[in-house]
């Protein structure tokens, strides 16, 4: 990463292109000015302001109304609070981070660009009761599961709109509509839309795993693993439909990029939380895949696949989402009550 600040040549063009810009790294507001007196170097991002595109898909998806009372949770650099401002008035407008750096910074923005929402330093997981009920929830970082709170302080009729995260990667945009009973459900977005995982009750490292440390751990592995044929290609794992279906149904297997020097091509790896492991590789026998562990996550993926054609290969809108008010989390295919669905695994926010 390179610290980009007004002294540079190229600060304007970089803070107005279509991109995601990273704002905060490794939590530690620190690294700023170590970068811009070392020079680049590395960090996990922990904070951004989100690419323009993104944040317009969403805020059109929320089909908001001038009355309409918005809670935003992760506040960031406080652009998209502006924006939100802007268009409903300050009185209407609640933006969270559970960040305090970042919530004194994007306050001094707002204020002194003219706008003053409700500001405050919070863990979003749990809402914001003190303002609550809200007509529409937009969440900018990403949450494994739906918070509760956010079903209890929406209206009914009202929307949420988050990226719910997995391992693998998919940019799962659901937009929930929450019923009187406080469940909440409704399809994915058709658009691809990824945020940073969460931080607060939900430790970062549970949300998202150390991809590069277990695909270290796999190069230990004294298990050669299992080589077998595979019909599955990198191409059907990068697609524009498949991965959602993918993601939601092996949400602890994460996919990862890796070239040995004596590799003839980039390898496509699984990895799975429990240390399970597998790649695809060309040999002379044509294309193979190799597992390691406890599970075979190609295998895995292989019958995913299957599930995904025989379902008639669903687009990321025909997906849906439905959250009881027990938490449950139940996905299925174009209706909430199809008989091709499932359930996803409780996560324990207290862990």
């Amino acid at each position: 990463m390179r610290a980009v600040g007004a002294p540079d040549d190229d600060w304007l063009d970089s803070a107005y292109q279509d991109l995601t810009l990273i704002t905060q790294l490794d939590g530690d507001d620190s690294r700023w000015a170590q970068l811009r007196a070392s020079g680049p170097g590395a960090g996990r991002p922990t904070s951004s302001s989100t690419q323009p595109l993104l944040m317009a898909w969403m805020l059109e998806a929320l089909n908001f109304q001038p009355s309409h009372r918005v809670l935003e949770i992760g506040t960031g650099t406080g652009y998209n609070a502006a924006l939100l401002t802007h268009c409903f008035g300050a009185a209407h407008v609640t933006t969270v981070d559970v960040d305090e750096s970042l919530v004194q910074r994007a306050r001094c923005a707002l204020d002194a660009a003219g706008y003053h929402p409700s500001v405050h330093t919070h863990d979003g997981t749990r809402g914001f009761p003190a303002n609550a009920p809200y007509d529409r929830i937009i969440a900018t970082c990403s949450f494994p599961r739906v918070p509760l709170a956010w079903l209890t302080q929406t209206t009914p009729g009202g929307l949420i709109l988050c990226h719910l995260y997995t391992d693998f990667d998919a940019g799962g945009l659901v937009l929930l509509t929450v019923a009187d009973d406080h469940s909440a459900s409704g399809p994915f977005l058709p658009e691809y839309g990824a945020f940073m995982p969460c931080r607060g009750s939900v430790a970062l490292d549970t949300v998202a795993p150390d991809t590069l440390a277990l695909l270290r751990q796999a190069l230990r592995d004294p298990d050669d693993g299992d080589t077998t044929p595979t019909r599955l290609t990198a191409n059907d794992l990068t697609g524009e439909y498949f991965p959602l279906f993918a993601a939601l149904r092996l949400t602890d297997t994460a996919l990862h990029w890796f070239q040995p020097e004596a590799a003839p091509a980039m390898q496509t790896w699984l990895l799975g939380r429990d240390g399970s492991w597998a790649y695809q590789t060309y040999t002379d026998d044509g294309l193979v895949s190799v597992q390691g562990g406890r599970r075979r996550l190609w295998t895995e993926m292989e019958y995913a696949h299957d599930e995904w054609i025989a379902a008639g290969s669903p687009q990321r809108h025909q997906i849906g989402l439905t959250v009881t008010p027990d938490g449950t989390h139940h996905i299925w295919i174009d209706a909430p009550h199809s008989s091709r669905s499932w359930s996803l695994a409780a996560i324990d926010e207290d862990d």
